[in-house]
This record gives C-alpha cells, structure tokens and sequence, in this order.
C-alpha cells in the first residue's frame, strides 16, 4: 500500500478547506447557515425514521452502564488507561466484583471477571428503562429471554438482562 507523507496530506486537507469555502462564498451562504440547514435535515430524517419505525418523537435510548465481562480484568483494564489516561477504582462488590470509571455523561464503565463457569466475556450495554419490570415483560413479548431478572443493585438502581438474537441486553432503572 503506498504510503503519504505527512506534506501530501498536510496539503490534500488545505485543498479540501479551499473548495469547501469557496463552495460556501459561492452559494452566498455562511458555514453556520450550512450547519443550521444540516441540522434541520438530520432532526427531519431522524424524525421521519421514528415515525416509520413506531419510535415516539424526542425518545432516546441513555445508556447507563456498560460492563465488561473477561478473565483478565487488568489487562482490560491497562489498555483502558493507558490510552484514556483513566483510573479504575478498586473491585466493587455492589456490581459484581467489577472495577470501574466514569465514561462522562453519567455513565460507568465496569470491567469484572466471569461470575461462574458458564458466563462467557461479553461487553454489555444497559440502557436506562423507567420500569424494568414492564421493560422486561415487554422483551419477552418480543421474544427474548430473561436471563437475569429485575434485582436490586444497592445505591445503584436496579437491572435486568435479557436475551434476543445472540445479545445480552442490559435494562437498568434508576
């Protein structure tokens, strides 16, 4: 594959900057009217979208925690801190042993060890659901099995996770 050095590409992002702002004084437009103008074709398709897919307008999915599961926790954890410069907090009993830090937003990474011989490794995602008993029925209804049920995660909330189409799905109320 052949290489570019760092003057070629240093100067093929100056020819891309050069052509897009002379296409934006070209079309009499501003950068921010663009951006605007994006904006409202993104919120527009989005909406569209959801409205064909049965999603209620303004709805988001908020993730919650994201755990990961693997027989080597500090390896896992290393690669994470090197390259995000993050401390990982000692074992906390309350999620299963896991070692955790925050991702921003409110949301914690956990990185534990199998809990028994048939727990696989698996990155798992929980989303946050107003009523984990009726999120969890509603799965169900979809056909996915429970694999934990609804529990309480002391000072925490309490989460779920459910079954469907080879993914573990993580459900968690605050």
């Amino acid at each position: 594959m052949p290489m570019i050095d760092r003057r070629q590409f240093l100067n093929a992002g100056s020819a891309l900057i050069a052509v897009s702002l002379s296409a934006t004084i070209q079309s009499g437009c501003r950068p921010a009217d663009m951006a605007d103008d994006l904006e409202v074709k993104r919120d527009k398709t989005n909406e569209e979208t959801q409205s064909r897919n049965g999603v209620s307008q303004g709805k988001t999915m908020k993730v919650q925690y994201i755990e990961i599961v693997t027989p080597d926790v500090d390896a896992i954890c290393a690669i994470y801190s090197r390259i995000h410069g993050v401390a990982f907090s000692e074992p906390d009993r309350n999620v299963g042993g896991a070692r955790t830090a925050g991702l921003g937003n409110d949301v914690t990474l956990g990185v534990r060890s199998p809990m028994h011989a048939g727990e696989n490794p698996v990155v798992r995602p929980y989303i946050v659901v107003d009523d984990i008993e009726a999120a969890v029925r509603h799965a169900e209804q979809a056909g996915a099995q429970t694999i934990v049920p609804p529990m309480p995660i002391p000072g925490k909330g309490m989460c779920a996770i459910v079954y469907q189409g080879g993914i573990e799905l993580g459900l968690w109320q605050l």
